[in-house]
């Protein structure tokens, strides 16, 4: 399938361009996702693996009946197995918004450099200090109209927004106070059917079905909770409740601007 744009989001760091995200725009509507990485590991697996390569596609629409939107991951490990996934939402068809994945950025120094000149579209984010500080980040998506709502942005996080005929792309992303890892950590958002529930999803209480995403109103808080989470100390490994606290304030631990 041929592709239409493609768009690189880079770190500077000590004269060297280090890849975060790249997307691409297929030629259907739809929308690639490649999240560059090293030393990352996966918190969504009981036993958490070495990810080498982590993938998502963004489709135009899904194959049900329901008129959702599906998103395919995929991720390979360093022991040569990978494991797919796949997010089912009504977001873009209720006019919400979508989470894909939350993570970390290993220390700067791991990433891989973008070669210069580079032909596709570059986003340079600040740089920063990655022995003083680390950087996290989010991929959300939703359709064009609703990625122009003021209340996205109303959060204490930088953010990029890229966007695409069908689809926007929303990335907040901040900074804590600590050191940068050479192990980072991840939470991808998957669902699941009625016949695949495991024991595990019922003592979570999790819910099967599509994901029903959510009102641009709502993102800023799930943001902040979801950033917090994915930095507690001693983060869990394996399947977590998907029942987030969405009454009350949630005060970031983190910064929106780099610590230099």
């Amino acid at each position: 399938m041929s592709h239409k744009h493609q768009t690189r989001l880079v770190i500077p760091y000590c004269g060297e361009l280090k890849r975060i995200i790249s997307t691409r725009e297929r030629s259907d509507g739809g929308i690639n996702i490649t999240t560059h990485l090293h030393r990352l590991f996966s918190t969504s697996e009981a036993d958490p693996k070495l990810i080498t390569e982590s993938r998502f596609s963004v489709q135009v629409s899904s194959r049900d009946a329901n008129g959702n939107n599906t998103v395919h991951g995929t991720t390979k490990y360093g022991d040569g197995t990978k494991f797919d996934t796949h997010l089912s939402t009504s977001a873009i068809r209720e006019g919400k918004c979508q989470l894909i994945t939350t993570r970390s950025v290993v220390h700067l120094r791991e990433l891989a450099t973008l070669a210069v000149p580079a032909k596709p579209s570059v986003v340079e984010l600040p740089t920063y200090d990655p022995d003083r500080c680390t950087m996290c980040y989010q991929v959300w998506f939703c359709s064009p109209g609703v990625g122009t709502d003021p209340e996205l942005i109303n959060g204490p996080y930088s953010y990029v927004f890229r966007r695409y005929q069908r689809f926007t792309l929303f990335i907040p992303y901040c900074y804590f106070p600590t050191p940068s890892e050479y192990f980072g950590t991840t939470i991808d958002c998957i669902t699941t059917t009625l016949e695949k529930r495991s024991i595990q999803h019922e003592r979570l209480e999790n819910r099967v079905g599509p994901s029903n995403g959510l009102a641009p109103i709502s993102v800023p808080g799930y943001v902040v909770w979801q950033f917090n989470r994915l930095m507690k100390p001693r983060y869990r490994a394996g399947l977590v409740p998907d029942q987030w606290p969405a009454k009350g304030l949630h005060f970031p631990n983190f910064s929106a601007m780099p610590i230099h």
